[in-house]
Formats: C-alpha cells, sequence, structure tokens
C-alpha cells in the first residue's frame, strides 16, 4: 500500500522490519533496494539488491535494477554492461519471450497457467529491458519502442515525454503528460519542467503558476521534502520565485549526488552567480558536458559574466570570439562582456567589445565607452597593472574612430610614454 502512494520510507520501514522477522526472505531485499531507488539513493539501493544477486546471480529482475542504479550513479555503458549478464546477448534474452509462450500455448491445465504466468513474466521483463536499453543509450529508438510500451508501462511514457523534452519538442512532451492526470512525484516533475519552459518561452503566467504549484506539491510535501526529486522540486520553486539565496540551500544539500549532472550544474551554476558567488558559480558550469546546453546564450553569458567577475576577462573574450560574428547572440554577449569588464576595471577587454561595437552600430554610447576604456588602459599601465604593448592595441581601436577626440587621446598617450621611454 506505502509502496503504490509512494510512501517509499514508509514501505522500506515495513520490509526492514519483515526482515528481519524472515531472516531466510532473501526477496525483500529487491523490495528495499527498489524503495531506495525511488528514493534516489542509488549507492544503498545497489548495495542491497547486491545481497540478493549473491544467492540469485541469473534474477533478470535483480540485474535490472542493478544496470538502473549503475545508469544512475554512472552511465548508460555500464548499466547496459549489466544487461548483458542476462545471457550473453540482450538480445537472445528478448528472443525467449517467444519460445517459453509456444510453450504455454501447448500446455494444458495447471500446468498451462503456472507455463502462462511465466510467459507473461517473462513479457514483462523483456519489455523493461527494451524500454531500459532505451533510456541507457540516450533516447535512442525512443518513439519505435516506447510509444507502445506506455500503454502498460507508466515508465515508458514518463520517458518518452523525457526524449521529447531533450529535442527541444515541448508541444509534444505536453501532449504525452497531458494524457494522465499527474498523481506521481515525477509526473509532477516532468509536468513542472514542461510549464516552466513553456512559461519562459512565451512569457505565460499561468503556465509558470501551473509550474509553481507542481514543484512545489512535490518540493514542500512531508513525504518527498527531504528526498533527492523533493529537495530538486523545492530549488526549482524558489528558482521561479528568483529567490535564489532559498534556492542554493536545497541545491547545495543535494550536491554531492547530483554533481556531475549536467541540468544541476546549470541551475546550480546561474543560482550561485545570481547571488555573487561567482568562483562556486565558474567551476559548475564549467563541469556542464551536454553541448546543447554550452551552446545556449543564457550559458555563455552566465559564464562570461563570472569569467570577468573572477578576474579572468581574456576568457569571456574568447567565448565571444567562438561565436558567429553575424549571430544576434553575439552581438548581446559582446553587450554584457563590454559593461561587465568596464565595471570590473577590466579595460582592455572592455575597450575591444566597445571597438566592435562601435564598428556595428556608430552609437555614441559606445564611442563614449570605448573612449573611457582606453583610458583606463592607459591608467593601469601608468599603474604598473598593465603591459605596456597594451597600448599599441589601444592605438589600433582609436586609430579606427572618426571621432577627433580619439586623434587627442593618442597624441596625449605617445607623449607621456615618450617622456617614460616606453618602447610602443
Amino acid at each position: 500500500m506505502h509502496y503504490q502512494r509512494e510512501h517509499f520510507q514508509q514501505a522500506t520501514d515495513v520490509y526492514k522490519r519483515l526482515l528481519l522477522e524472515n531472516p531466510g526472505s532473501v526477496a525483500l531485499n529487491v523490495y528495499i533496494a527498489m524503495c531506495y531507488y525511488k528514493l534516489d539513493y542509488y549507492d544503498v539501493s545497489l548495495e542491497i539488491i547486491g545481497t540478493y544477486l549473491d544467492h540469485f546471480p541469473r534474477s533478470a529482475v535483480g540485474i535490472n535494477l542493478k544496470a538502473c542504479n549503475h545508469y544512475k550513479m554512472y552511465n548508460g555503458k555500464s548499466a547496459e554492461a549489466d544487461l548483458r549478464e542476462l545471457g550473453g546477448d540482450v538480445a537472445a534474452q528478448l528472443g525467449i519471450r517467444g519460445s517459453t509462450g509456444s510453450s504455454a500455448a501447448s500446455g494444458g491445465g495447471s500446468g498451462a497457467a503456472s507455463a502462462a504466468a511465466a510467459a507473461t513474466n517473462m513479457l514483462e521483463e523483456s519489455d523493461l529491458i527494451r524500454h531500459n536499453l532505451v533510456v541507457f543509450r540516450g533516447g535512442e529508438g525512443a518513439v519505435r519502442v516506447l510509444k507502445p510500451l506506455a500503454a502498460h508501462l507508466p515508465e515508458a511514457r514518463l520517458n518518452l515525454c523525457v526524449y521529447h523534452l531533450r529535442q527541444g519538442d515541448v508541444e509534444s512532451a505536453k501532449a504525452v503528460i497531458d494524457e494522465k492526470i499527474p498523481t506521481t512525484v515525477p509526473e509532477y516533475q516532468l509536468a513542472g519542467v514542461i510549464h516552466a519552459e513553456l512559461g519562459q518561452r512565451s512569457g505565460s503566467k499561468e503556465d509558470l503558476q501551473t509550474s509553481q504549484h507542481y514543484f512545489q506539491r512535490v518540493g514542500l510535501s512531508p513525504e518527498d521534502k527531504d528526498t533527492i526529486s523533493g529537495r530538486q522540486c523545492a530549488a526549482s520553486l524558489y528558482i521561479l520565485y528568483r529567490d535564489f539565496y532559498n534556492a542554493n540551500i536545497y541545491l547545495e544539500s543535494i550536491k554531492s549526488f547530483m554533481y556531475n549532472d549536467d541540468t544541476f550544474n546549470w541551475n546550480y551554476g546561474i543560482a550561485q552567480a545570481a547571488e555573487g558567488n561567482y568562483e562556486e558559480a565558474e567551476q559548475s558550469l564549467q563541469r556542464i558536458a551536454d553541448p546543447s546546453m554550452t551552446q545556449d546564450f543564457a550559458y555563455l553569458s552566465w559564464l562570461a559574466r563570472c569569467f570577468i567577475m573572477n578576474g579572468k576577462a581574456k576568457l569571456a573574450w574568447e567565448l565571444y570570439l567562438r561565436l558567429e560574428s553575424t549571430n544576434g547572440d553575439a552581438l548581446s554577449l559582446l553587450q554584457l562582456i563590454a559593461a561587465d569588464c568596464y565595471k570590473m576595471g577590466a579595460f582592455l577587454v572592455a575597450a575591444k567589445a566597445f571597438d566592435v561595437l562601435e564598428k556595428i552600430d556608430p552609437d555614441p554610447e559606445y564611442w563614449e565607452g570605448k573612449r573611457g576604456a582606453c583610458v583606463g588602459v592607459f591608467q593601469m599601465v601608468c599603474a604598473k597593472r598593465e603591459q605596456v604593448e597594451s597600448l599599441r592595441e589601444v592605438f589600433d581601436m582609436l586609430s579606427t574612430t572618426a571621432n577627433p577626440q580619439s586623434k587627442h587621446i593618442v597624441e596625449v598617450i605617445r607623449s607621456y610614454a615618450e617622456q617614460q621611454g616606453w618602447p610602443i
């Protein structure tokens, strides 16, 4: 009853008590391991299912759960390697379904009933394995495999939804999740993510409020608030409220469990940066490996700001150089770099950014920014906090400006440089 209601901690307590009373009931370890898996304690789940596999090393259920834990803890390749223990080739394991079904059809009496039950179990195991292989392989064959399974395997519907989200097809993901009113934690989570995505794209307050409702349902509920999923939802709720202080409290509490998770590092990095914790934010953002994330403008702009605030303005400039100059995001990133570098006294990079902006758009504000940054470089050289050679770049930038003030600035700087004997 507790398990079906997703009260996994209460279910675990009951199973543990039963195991103490019946130490020979080794199969109870499967149920306990499954509860810990659902609670996101993958290392504990792995240890407990290992106890069961010591007695039944060929158990398809046990090996599958072991694979799922390895997927959550490591990657899909290690998980798929576990599934090969089911008999060498996974395809051969799937083939058992046909032969078992034939045997069931030819039997009679109670033997036929037992064989039919065995055939049903094998069918479920085979479907589950096919489902999990899609997940382990990053969604390969998702629509073909998961859609037919969705009717009798709830996880298939949820993972089909996840697949659409990762493809950027939010509308298809919403269509899948809307097939059923959310009643479980994963369904609440996915519904929250989908409505948050829709709300942030369109500015819809209704979608954002719906998203907040779903995240609150999990993140602040007595049953789930202390699980990893519950804390993720609470953090997402506070991020949507733009309360980054409280969001970071929840994110920091699960950091050790999600250290290499790209989505976690995105949220944690941005939440830390929004609170001004730029060193922690930079480290988190740089752990993200997914190219679709690292090429996103939001990622680039936050990482650039972290670089600048951490005294690494040149790295921010390199981020801009890797973008196409005609890209609209490149222009926005350039504006951010120019303003933040000027604010932080990284005048050479600020001058470069304002120089490019002025060439694109002869706005007087860009000239004023460029002028101030060039003079700032000169001041830094005089204070011995910038290399003298940087003045050559300043002269080159000022020589491309039609504004008559540029000639006067060059003359003043050159005259002083000659007095100091600087090699420019």
